[in-house]
């Protein structure tokens, strides 16, 4: 009997499946940020020396005047920057994910540098300057915005801009370009201007593709419509697009009329319907449209409550 109590005290303390299935896709995602970083870095940017910021770049000087590999040379920087991130970000929540990512990164920047150049012929692909920057801004922006959407950090000086945010309340964008900006014009100043300018260059496509990847394409449209014709409004809504309607009585500044402001949500490819639509029942309608970058809810999609932090 007591091996029975026992037995199910710990079948008890076992994680669910959907925790379990959380945790590998989060940790298959953080696989496939990485891979994607290194690949970037190693195909793009360490041929040339160009630079995007971070300890990804400071260790291409590391190695430029050790002999070391850029792999071991990011590690080595990295280890006080995952210590003071323990202490200050989040201890162990924070350690796990980025441990694994911060170890996996160098290993596989150090394995690409070797494999890659056997089976792509020639290596680098190309010497153009400018389309290696697009390249290793894109590709590396898709694996960074992954790599956040998985709740995963390289440590890097992402852990000295977060901790200078939680301190000042500085906008943490404004502390990347700092920070960023700054190793930019360092790694200038070693390997010439030249790829510090394309350096802050991939630094935008960079920062552009993580915040598409992280928001997602805009798909929708928040529709405001300022009309008297309440009830004609809500019903061509509903009968043209299937979706309901929030609404609110405002009264006009200037003439001090009553009138009401309708909002819904549409999807983009329907704008053009709509304005057709609120014409048609009422032509002197005041519309406004805005993009929004994402929807969630009913008609829209789902929100998924996380089953573990």
């Amino acid at each position: 009997m007591v091996i029975t109590q026992k037995s199910r005290r710990w079948q008890a303390s076992l994680p669910s499946r959907a925790v379990v299935e959380e945790v590998a896709h989060r940790y298959m995602m953080l696989t496939v940020a990485v891979v994607l970083l290194s690949v970037s870095f190693v195909s793009f940017q360490m041929p040339h020396n160009l630079s995007a910021g971070g300890l990804g770049s400071l260790s291409l000087i590391m190695s430029h005047y050790t002999g070391w590999t850029t792999g071991f040379s990011f590690w080595l920087m990295n280890v006080p920057m995952i210590i003071l991130g323990f202490f200050t970000l989040g201890r162990w929540q924070f350690l796990t994910r980025t441990l694994y990512a911060a170890t996996l990164f160098p290993l596989v920047v150090n394995f690409s540098a070797t494999v890659l150049p056997t089976f792509i012929d020639p290596f680098p692909m190309t010497d153009n300057l400018l389309l290696n920057t697009i390249y290793a801004g894109v590709i590396g922006g898709i694996g960074s915005g992954l790599l956040f959407k998985a709740k995963g950090s390289l440590g890097s000086t992402s852990v000295i801009t977060l901790l200078i945010q939680k301190r000042t309340g500085m906008p943490i964008t404004n502390i990347y370009f700092i920070s960023d900006g700054t190793i930019i014009i360092f790694t200038g100043w070693v390997f010439g201007w030249e790829a510090a300018l394309y350096g802050f260059v991939m630094l935008f496509v960079y920062g552009v593709v993580t915040d598409q990847i992280l928001e997602g394409v805009s798909r929708t449209v928040n529709v405001h419509v300022i009309t008297q014709n309440l009830d004609g409004v809500k019903q061509a809504m509903y009968d043209n697009f299937q979706k309901g309607v929030s609404y609110w009585e405002i009264t006009g500044g200037y003439t001090g009329e009553k009138r009401y402001m309708v909002m819904s949500t549409i999807m983009r490819s329907r704008i053009g319907d709509v304005k057709q639509v609120i014409a048609d029942v009422d032509d002197k309608a005041f519309v406004t449209m805005e993009m929004s970058q994402q929807t969630f809810g009913e008609g829209f999609s789902a929100l998924k409550p996380r089953t573990f932090r």
